[in-house]
């Protein structure tokens, strides 16, 4: 399946496997929610004036609508799941949030890999996977660490 974009997918909810090389994404926001996680390597999450630090034992919540970008200076195993936020299961209420990843965390997310975007969207047991993955993401959520970087203020201190 050709995919041209995540929020065209038919299934309210699904992972998405990708490596990818080193990058400076461009902004962009989704009309999905997103739930971001480098298996392997890391990665760096902006939104805002802020830059987070997403090695293996942390995650992003990214609500739908937030603009943000990715970067890596290094090849990534990237582990993304996005959910429709027409799901019959409240998603956690804040914009975007940095968790650490715990056993459970690491092992659902892994886990929803095996539901792509080509899933059938008639997929009962993915749907209901992908609610009780909601449910773990207010829990997880909850527990927001302080992963937090400020925007450096001049070129000089970027290249620092």
């Amino acid at each position: 399946m050709e995919l041209v974009s995540v929020d065209e997918v038919a299934a309210r909810g699904f992972g998405l496997a990708e490596r990818l090389p080193p990058h400076q994404g461009e902004w962009h926001a989704h009309a999905r929610h997103q739930l971001l996680y480098a298996a392997a390597g890391s990665l760096e999450l902006e939104a805002g004036d802020v830059t987070w630090a997403l090695p293996p034992v942390r995650a992003a919540w990214i609500a739908a609508g937030v603009r943000h970008r990715t970067r890596a200076g290094r090849p990534v195993e990237l582990r993304t799941l996005y959910l429709d936020p027409a799901l019959p299961v409240p998603a956690p209420t804040l914009d975007l949030g940095v968790f650490a990843v715990d056993d459970l965390a690491r092992a659902m997310i892994l886990h929803a890999m095996r539901w792509g975007p080509d899933r059938d969207p008639r997929d009962e047991v993915a749907d209901r996977f992908f609610g009780v993955l909601l449910d773990g993401a207010r829990a997880w959520t909850s527990r927001l660490a302080a992963f937090r970087l400020p925007r450096p203020s001049s070129d000089a201190l970027a290249r620092a």
